[in-house]
């Protein structure tokens, strides 16, 4: 057992013999022994001390965007963008020092000794590694191989702290202090509770902690700042933070107007202390998954009868006020066509290479919550990738978790591109996960094939999303797409019965619904064009490497209720 294991150092000193004095003769010198855990634990002290980091999202004045947290390097206390990564360091080290000080003299107590360590792109290799399922990288670390962090929270005073004006709400895995009146705070911590057991489900059994403390966590859930400042209980001025931030197994998030939004914020700080309380954030994996995972889970139905769901797709806007995650994304991208134009405009969905870099300088940008909440959810959403968020996770560290990432997206990039571009295309609420993803074809065609062989019929489901016609287009080429057929798009109060032209009583995206559109897909899936009008006909010109994806124009979340097919004809003008 490793906590019965001693460690001595022996230190042999052989006689002088040239001088003849004897004093250190043949005699093994024993430093004082220590357990393999005291070892280890003043290793982390040690390195907390040199290297010490406060992570947090953002500052106080924007309720409704996501949270923000520190650059992924050693990052910035001071969210100047003047200050380069080394002030940035000293400064995040000063000040979380004072303020564990400004605690340890108010409270009774708490040894905040770790951060994050600095990760330069240097840092980190991008070797070309097998698919997750067969690397090697994706075995689980034994429990009794790793361990927590001791737990460095402060000791509070209940009685002092009512007196401030300031209540505490306890449950098995959080304390929750708070100047919030409001009946649903205090329901809070049981919520937290139950959020553990799915992040335990998810990501494994937490190791023991150093000192062997169980998890547990104590969130500020503020409403007026100069009562927790003047309390203790407010890091340094120079930490900012527009919603909320947390260090090891603390974390401080200001009220929001709306219910939701207040759990939505509370569960995301948790999950960050959940997730980073092996290594605070000296070896973490990839801020993307680390904030995505934390957006991802912390996304949650809370039923009337008590019952919570987390990781899920908002069904609707209401009762998700303040998230905006999808309005934040439709923001960055959606154009709409003009009416019967053909023109192609490519449309500025971010790529994987801009979501998923292996290290990030910065992040504080609503877009970049929004798009990493994206990522995780299609992770854990789309049959296809389900297996890649297994695989990630048991990564606990940085490099690990990169060549995973970095195996599987060698052996399967441009296919995972395309469907990130097209779901984010078509992402909703209540997107329907059986029908609206994209559909691969198994067979390609160019338009040579058409010259050669003559015209391709291809049939056109009305309740799927996108769909791969097959076709490979160069640059320069044309083909002609003549569509027949007729199907419906609704079925309420009756079925709406559609041809190719769509039905003019109701528009998606500027264009009537059931047209049949096309978008023009880059081949190595690096950007796609808009919804472009086809109907009955449409001949389409491709001004680079693409393939050519039609549907029936409908939104993602009302496939259910569509039947019957569109024939596609394709040939060469």
């Amino acid at each position: 057992m490793l906590n019965s294991e001693i460690l001595s150092f022996s230190v042999h000193q052989p006689t002088n013999r040239s001088s003849g004095h004897d004093a250190f003769a043949s005699e093994d010198k024993i430093v004082p022994t220590m357990t393999v855990n005291q070892f280890r634990f003043a290793t982390v002290v040690i390195g907390g001390i040199l290297v010490l980091l406060f992570v947090g999202c953002g500052t106080k004045n924007q309720p409704t965007a996501g949270p923000d947290v520190l650059p992924d390097v050693a990052a910035a206390a001071d969210e100047a963008p003047s200050a380069n990564i080394s002030d940035q360091s000293s400064s995040a080290n000063a000040a979380a020092s004072n303020f564990n000080s400004s605690q340890n003299s108010v409270n009774s107590g708490g040894d905040n000794t770790n951060a994050a360590a600095d990760e330069s792109p240097s840092s980190h290799t991008d070797p070309r590694q097998p698919s997750p399922s067969n690397s090697p990288e994706l075995q689980q670390p034994s429990l009794t191989a790793r361990r927590r962090l001791p737990d460095d929270r402060p000791d509070n005073n209940a009685a002092r702290l009512l007196a401030a004006g300031i209540k505490r709400y306890e449950s098995e895995r959080l304390i929750l202090l708070t100047d919030v009146s409001d009946e649903e705070v205090s329901k809070l911590p049981a919520l937290a509770d139950r959020l553990f057991e799915k992040l335990t489900e998810h990501f494994g059994d937490l190791p023991q902690a150093f000192d062997g403390s169980g998890f547990q966590v104590t969130g500020h859930l503020i409403s007026d700042e100069a009562r927790f400042r003047s309390a203790g209980l407010m890091p340094q001025k120079g930490f900012t933070f527009k919603h909320g931030r947390h260090l090891n197994y603390q974390f401080w998030i200001f009220d929001s107007e709306f219910d939701y939004y207040r759990r939505h914020l509370l569960f995301h700080e948790f999950i960050h202390c959940f997730m980073t309380c092996e290594s605070g954030m000296q070896n973490i994996p990839s801020l993307w998954y680390i904030e995505g995972m934390a957006e991802y889970f912390g996304t949650h139905r809370l039923h009337t009868n008590g019952r919570i769901e987390f990781g899920i797709l908002p069904e609707q806007f209401d009762g998700y006020e303040g998230w905006g995650r999808i309005s934040e994304l439709r923001r960055t991208f959606e154009r709409r066509p003009a009416a019967n134009s053909t023109a192609a405009q490519q449309l500025a969905i971010p790529t994987l290479n801009e979501v998923m870099p292996d290290t990030v300088n910065n992040f504080q940008q609503d877009s970049q919550y929004a798009t990493s909440w994206a990522l995780c959810w299609m992770l854990n959403s789309h049959p296809k990738y389900m297996q890649l968020s297994a695989a990630l996770t048991p990564m606990k560290t940085r490099r690990k978790f990169v060549r995973a990432v970095a195996g599987f997206r060698d052996s399967d990039q441009p296919r995972f591109n395309v469907d990130w571009l097209l779901t984010i295309e078509s992402l909703l609420e209540n997107f329907d996960l059986e029908r609206s993803f994209a559909v691969h074809s198994d067979s390609v065609f160019s338009s040579v094939d058409l010259a050669a062989s003559g015209p391709q019929p291809i049939s056109l489901r009305a309740d799927r999303g996108w769909q791969d016609t097959g076709l490979r287009l160069v640059a320069g080429d044309s083909v002609k797409l003549v569509c027949t057929g007729r199907y419906s798009v609704d079925d309420q109060p009756t079925a709406w019965i559609s041809e190719p032209q769509g039905v003019s009583i109701r528009y998606v995206r500027g264009l009537p619904l059931g047209q049949v559109v096309a978008t023009l897909v880059r081949t190595d899936g690096s950007s796609l064009t808009n919804r472009i009008p086809v109907g009955r006909e449409a001949i389409l010109t491709a001004s680079e490497n693409v393939a050519v994806w039609l549907q029936v124009n409908d939104t993602s979340d009302s496939r259910s209720n569509n039947l019957g097919t569109a024939d596609i004809l394709i040939s060469v003008p």
